[in-house]
C-alpha cells in the first residue's frame, strides 16, 4: 500500500489530499471519492446556510447596511432593534430564544 497526495486548485487555496491504495489508479478513485463526498458536503453546507441567511436577513439585514457589513450601531444596540424586528412576528420569550440561537 502507497500514499498518494493529490493537490487540488480552487484559485483561492490549494487543498492536499493523501490516498492509501495499492495503485495509482485506485489512488485516483480514492480521491474522486473524497472529492465528491466534499463537494456533497458543502453543497448542502451551503443550502442550509442559505435558508438561514434568508431567515435572518429580514430581521437583521437593514442593521448592518455599510457596504463593507459592518454594523451602523453598537452591539448592544444591535441586539435590541433586533429583538424589536423579531417581535414583530414572534412573542417575546420566542425572540429572546432566537436571538440567543443567533448569536
Amino acid at each position: 500500500m502507497s500514499d498518494y497526495i493529490f493537490i487540488t486548485d480552487d484559485r483561492q487555496y490549494e487543498t492536499l489530499t493523501r490516498v492509501s491504495a495499492e495503485t495509482i489508479e485506485e489512488a485516483k478513485i480514492k480521491f474522486a471519492k473524497k472529492i465528491w463526498e466534499l463537494d456533497e458536503f458543502a453543497l448542502k453546507e451551503v443550502e442550509s446556510k442559505t435558508v438561514n441567511v434568508s431567515f435572518w436577513e429580514e430581521y437583521f439585514l437593514g442593521l448592518i447596511s455599510r457596504e463593507d457589513g459592518s454594523p451602523l450601531y453598537e452591539m448592544d444596540e444591535i441586539k435590541k432593534l433586533f429583538k424589536a424586528n423579531l417581535e414583530k412576528d414572534f412573542s417575546p420569550e420566542v425572540a429572546d430564544e432566537l436571538i440567543d440561537y443567533f448569536f
